[in-house]
């Protein structure tokens, strides 16, 4: 005999649901407002939103990292629906670890923007974005996305076209973490603006100036394969030495095609040398660094 599950007490509900497959939490969720509420209850929380704008696909994927769950859902939104605007006729496909293979799931014409507020919502997840930029991705127009799904809080950047970049950038302003291949052009527009974390030149070298560094307002900097020489790396840690950078706790330079030489980076500079075996945890304001453990190296003290 088939029991109404929704005459049931709301506990006994949840209870059922803890203990169904994956795949059906996520089904039952789009059958209307109440199953929607009842799966938010069961307070499944994603560690990320993952948005990735291709060439011609949306790729939506929520990231669990609760051991129990173990859960990525992936959702590839139709060639057919990809205007936010537009309602997705059918629906869009569904795989990830709790699923068997991918499945096709019904919508209900939901817009693709409603598909996403719907799932962002139910896993509690809606402050933590990401949006990844791909080569060429001409389908949404930078504005548009911003209108439907806001600023994520961590941006990266894949494509090397510099006026594609630079709309993306001047459009999302509210990022957190921005990882950026290169910036041919006003990159210290870029490098001014208060980032937690900004990641530059992680597909290959990028010119780096002394004026650039002492532009860099982010808390955590890193520069993959830096054209930059080791004399101006030394004078930019004596400026930061006196005072310049306030925000910076956290730069990672990684120099292109060049032998380091300690002692050009740390000429008059006042040290003091760690033996290679003594290991320490750093702890600072920044999250990148918060217990991370180090070897050896030198420690130098801002005045």
């Amino acid at each position: 005999m088939p029991i109404n599950l929704h005459k049931l007490p709301k506990e006994v509900i949840l209870e059922v649901l803890r203990n169904v497959e994956f795949r059906e939490i996520i089904l039952y969720s789009l059958l209307s407002t109440n199953s929607k509420k009842n799966v938010t209850s069961l307070n499944y929380k994603a560690y990320t939103m993952k948005m990735s704008f291709a060439s011609h696909s949306l790729t939506i994927r929520f990231i669990f990292v609760d051991p129990i769950l173990n859960r990525l859902l992936k959702l590839e939104i139709p060639k057919d629906g990809l205007f936010i605007d537009k309602k997705l006729p059918e629906g869009v496909e569904m795989s990830g670890d709790g699923l068997i293979a991918v499945e096709f799931c019904s919508t209900g014409e939901r817009k693709i923007g409603e598909v996403v507020e719907h799932f962002s919502r139910m896993f509690h997840c809606s402050e933590r974005k990401q949006m990844d930029f791909h080569t060429n991705q001409k389908l949404f127009k930078p504005s548009q996305i911003l209108q439907h799904f806001g600023n994520p809080s961590t941006l990266t950047i894949f494509g090397d076209d510099e006026v594609e970049n630079s709309e993306i950038l001047e459009t999302f302003t509210r990022v957190d973490t921005l990882y950026l291949p290169r910036k041919d052009q006003d990159l210290q527009k870029i490098l001014i603006r208060n980032f937690n974390c900004l990641d530059y030149g992680f597909l290959g070298p990028v010119p780096l100036s002394l004026e650039d560094l002492l532009c860099v307002n982010a808390k955590s900097f890193t520069a993959m394969e830096a054209q930059i020489s080791q004399r101006d790396t030394n004078r930019f840690f004596k400026l930061w030495i006196a005072g310049s950078n306030s925000r910076l706790v956290h730069m990672e330079i990684q120099l292109w095609q060049q032998v380091l030489n300690p002692e050009v980076i740390i000429k008059g500079i006042p040290y003091v040398a760690i033996p290679e075996d003594v290991e320490r945890v750093v702890e600072s304001s920044a999250e990148v660094l918060k217990g991370q453990r180090i070897q050896g190296g030198f420690d130098i003290f801002r005045n």
